[in-house]
């Protein structure tokens, strides 16, 4: 693909970078008062913020891991047998694994409280419709993440039970 690297660079780095270089700078004074008023939104405002970070972190661990690692090693693009023997590796399973549940979340729970705080949701029936489908989004793409990054575990398992 002879565009891949601007598409990349400029499609996903740099938007990317942004929202958690901004995030982060928004993290750090804002005070949750999870603890003094313990309602729903509170903790979804906390939940927000703390898996903003992990979900950054996991980004930068992914994109490093996997695209950096196979053009600085190899020259080329990650395999999947690559993907396969780092998840093999069970704190790098277990970080995917927290890095994709926060990063649903942080999705999830972003477009409920952007579309309110933007007056796109106004209504208290459209609120909790949009909650509903934010929960919904948060599920779907939870069980499609964890069931394509175990795939890769199962498959290292299937292959090396089998001797290849």
């Amino acid at each position: 693909m002879p565009y891949l690297w601007a598409a990349e660079i400029f499609g996903l780095l740099l938007p990317i970078l942004f929202h958690g270089v901004y995030g982060l700078y928004i993290s750090g004074p804002s005070r949750p008062n999870v603890i003094r008023y313990s309602n729903g939104r509170n903790w979804a405002y906390f939940m927000q913020r703390v898996t903003g970070v992990i979900a950054f972190a996991y980004i930068i661990f992914h994109v490093l891991n996997t695209r950096v690692w196979a053009l600085m090693v190899k020259g080329s693009g990650i395999t999947f047998t690559d993907m396969a023997e780092k998840l093999s590796s069970a704190p790098v399973f277990m970080f995917y694994v927290i890095g994709i549940l926060a990063s649903t979340f942080h999705l999830s729970n972003g477009i409920w409280s952007f579309s309110i705080t933007w007056g796109l949701v106004q209504s208290e029936q459209g609120q909790r419709q949009l909650a509903m489908f934010s929960v919904l989004l948060f599920v779907v793409l939870s069980i499609v993440g964890l069931d394509i990054t175990s795939a890769f575990v199962m498959e290292k398992s299937v292959l090396t039970a089998l001797g290849l």
